[in-house]
């Protein structure tokens, strides 16, 4: 008894899904590119031989709600968690090995939760946290995420700019959320990243990136 043909009954490729990879793979290489061109420092995942230099960096960046290292490395372990570092150039454009800026995010199911985001003091004003950020939306987005989530402080207009311009929404306070001194945190979050609205706005951010 001959088979059927297994391709028989295979439906036509959807030609919105097409539309739709071609979109994110265009995303991938303009993020890729447009964080590469920087002559200072260069985005990557974050290692262990990175911890030492971030753990020092952390209380620098959060005075007392600083993370440790036993804690850093507990999150490089987390399979759940992507860490990025932004790591300092030499005059050669090689890697120094030496951190300047940090984040990382925990995936869970479909959403993306960004937990923790730090540049040097030294180094502001170079638009590092915004590279680490469109590093962890390209991760995102690549991962199938539908939304981000994350908590930032009520005064912090500066950072909250920065996230409405990349499509985060205000979606409520968390009241005492610091320790160190009690203020409120507000919870910001995306609509479907998997959406076009939300990716054509992505590459027009990512656009107007310069070192």
């Amino acid at each position: 008894m001959r088979r059927k043909d297994p391709n028989q009954h295979q439906r036509d490729p959807d030609p919105d899904a097409f539309a739709q990879d071609k979109l994110v793979e265009r995303l991938r290489m303009t993020a890729q590119n447009k964080l590469n061109a920087n002559p200072k420092y260069c985005i990557r995942k974050m290692y262990l031989s990175d911890l030492d230099r971030v753990s020092e960096l952390d209380p620098l960046v959060f005075g007392e709600m600083h993370w440790t290292r036993n804690i850093f490395a507990g999150e490089l372990s987390n399979p759940n968690a992507n860490y990025y570092v932004a790591s300092k150039l030499d005059e050669a454009g090689q890697d120094t090995g030496e951190p300047i800026g940090y984040g990382g995010a925990w995936h869970v199911v479909d959403e993306m939760h960004i937990m923790t985001l730090g540049t040097d003091p030294d180094y502001r004003r170079q638009k590092i946290a915004e590279s680490i950020i469109i590093a962890l939306i390209t991760d995102a987005i690549n991962s199938g995420i539908k939304s981000i989530s994350l908590e930032v402080r009520l005064s912090n207009e500066a950072a909250q700019r920065l996230y409405e311009r990349y499509a985060f929404k205000q979606a409520g306070i968390r009241k005492n959320y610091y320790e160190s001194d009690g203020e409120s945190a507000l919870i910001l979050w995306t609509e479907n990243i998997q959406e076009e609205k939300f990716q054509q706005n992505f590459q027009e951010q990512i656009s107007k990136l310069s070192p």
